[in-house]
């Protein structure tokens, strides 16, 4: 699946990290069509709909009604650049729904990037400003262990507020800023499932990259057309 097929989690999964292309169709040419007009900025959510959400520093919107079931999650350890530069490489499987039409994520083949401190929208990578928001230290515990078996829920949150982002192309000259209000899986995991608890601390919710705008989803939900018969 293209995302977070993003996850992402990452969910990603990794369709939802996906650019957006535009159809050159729609492009001017020599026979003096009109250039196509930019793209409208995404509309915010409404921040009357907001209220914290299980992962800290992240907040729940009412009106999202997507559901995250998850199959099978699993980090593997590894280095990118070098021996310091570790990460965790996270693949999923589930499903995502809105309620009418269900797809399937599978990101095995596009696993997500996690590292100790990421700011990152790009590719699969997740955002998380604090060491106490990100997820690394808590996978790190776990390699090669699947821990779908220990996921107690799951539930979609975005962020309140937009926020810039400077998308970067194939060359420095093509990276453009867009406005996005990223959306997140809060996945809460049951330690007793994976450990034998010390301490009276049971569950612990994280957040994982699912998509860079509500939009997004409903795109990626958005039913089949309908079939034309060929007479």
């Amino acid at each position: 699946m293209k995302l977070l097929i993003a996850l992402a989690f990452l969910v990603s999964t990794a369709a939802f990290a996906q650019e957006r292309q535009e159809d050159p169709a729609n492009a001017s040419g020599e026979d003096g069509a009109e250039a196509p007009k930019e793209k409208a900025p995404p509309e915010p959510l409404s921040k009357k709909g907001f209220s914290k959400s299980e992962c800290k520093g992240f907040f729940n919107h009412e009106d999202l009604p997507f559901t995250v079931e998850i199959d099978s999650f699993k980090s593997t350890k590894t280095t990118i650049n070098g021996p310091a530069d570790i990460v965790m490489l996270l693949t999923m499987k589930g499903s995502i729904s809105d309620g009418n039409v269900k797809k399937l994520i599978d990101t095995t083949r596009t696993p997500s990037r996690i590292r100790a401190q990421s700011n990152s929208y790009a590719g699969h990578a997740q955002f998380y400003k604090t060491s106490l928001r990100n997820p690394f230290n808590f996978l790190k515990k776990y390699p090669d262990e699947d821990l779908g078996k220990a996921v107690k829920s799951v539930s979609v949150v975005a962020k309140k507020e937009m926020i810039n982002f400077d998308r970067g192309g194939s060359f420095h000259y093509e990276t453009k800023r867009v406005q996005m209000q990223p959306v997140f899986m809060c996945i809460t995991f049951d330690l007793t499932k994976v450990e034998k608890r010390r301490s009276s601390s049971t569950k612990k919710s994280h957040a994982f990259y699912l998509a860079e705008h509500v939009e997004t989803l409903k795109k990626l939900l958005a039913p089949p057309p309908p079939k034309v018969e060929e007479i």
